[in-house]
C-alpha cells in the first residue's frame, strides 16, 4: 500500500494523469473535427485524426507551460490561462451537446441531461486546469530540490578542501611550534629531556629542515 501511496502523491501520477486524459480530449476533437471538417468523406477521417493529435498534443504542451506566458511580475499573460480554459469549456461543450437530439419529450429528462452535459463539461475542464498546476507545481519544487542538492554537494567539496588544507596547516604549525621548542629537534621534531640532550642529537640526526610555508 505504501507503494501505492508513493506512486499516486508523486510526479510521475501527475504525468500518467495529464496522458491518460489527453487520450480523452484526442477523442472529443476527433469527433468534433469528424463532424465539422469541411472536407470529403475520403480524406475526413485521416484529416480528423491529424489535427486532433495535432491539437492535442499543442493544448498538453501549451498546459504545461502556461506559468512562461507570464511576462512580467504582474502576472501579464494570464489572460493566455483564462483563454485556454474557456477553449476547453467550449470545445467540451460542443462535444457534449453534438448529441443532444435524444427524442426525450419530458421537459424534466431533458434539463436533467442537459444539466448532466454542462457539469461534465466544467467538470473536465478543471481536471484539465488542476493537472497543469499540479504539474508546474511538482515540477518547480522538484527543480528546486535538485538544485538544492548540486548546492549542498559542492559546499560539501569545497568543506573537504578546506578541512584538508586545515589539517596541513595544524601539521605546519606544530613543525613551527616544535623548532621554537628548545627540548624539541628541528628536524625530525623529536622531543628530549633537556636542551643538551637535543644538541647531541642534532648533530646526528639525518632528517633535512624542509620548508613549512610551503606546505599550507
Amino acid at each position: 500500500m505504501n507503494r501505492v501511496a508513493n506512486f499516486l502523491t508523486s510526479f510521475e501520477a501527475i504525468v500518467l494523469g495529464m496522458l491518460v486524459f489527453t487520450s480523452y480530449r484526442l477523442i472529443e476533437l476527433y469527433s468534433l473535427f469528424g463532424r465539422y471538417l469541411p472536407l470529403n468523406d475520403t480524406i475526413k477521417v485521416p484529416a480528423s485524426i491529424l489535427v486532433s493529435v495535432i491539437l492535442s498534443t499543442s493544448l498538453l504542451v501549451f498546459g504545461c507551460h502556461i506559468e512562461r506566458f507570464k511576462i512580467s511580475k504582474y502576472g501579464t499573460g494570464n489572460w493566455i490561462s483564462r483563454l485556454l480554459l474557456t477553449t476547453n469549456l467550449v470545445l467540451g461543450f460542443f462535444f457534449w451537446t453534438a448529441y443532444s437530439d435524444d427524442g426525450a419529450d419530458d421537459i424534466f429528462q431533458s434539463v436533467l441531461t442537459l444539466s448532466f452535459k454542462n457539469v461534465i463539461v466544467v467538470l473536465f475542464s478543471i481536471i484539465d486546469y488542476s493537472y497543469c498546476h499540479l504539474f508546474i507545481s511538482l515540477y518547480s519544487e522538484r527543480k528546486i530540490v535538485a538544485d538544492l542538492q548540486q548546492s549542498i554537494s559542492q559546499l560539501e567539496t569545497k568543506e573537504s578542501e578546506l578541512q584538508q588544507r586545515i589539517s596541513k596547516g595544524s601539521a605546519t604549525l606544530s613543525q613551527i611550534i616544535a623548532r621554537d621548542d628548545p627540548k624539541v629537534c628541528p628536524r625530525c621534531s623529536k622531543e628530549f629531556e633537556n636542551i643538551n640532550q637535543r644538541n647531541g642529537h642534532i648533530r646526528s640526526c639525518k632528517e633535512s629542515i624542509k620548508p613549512l610555508i610551503s606546505q599550507i
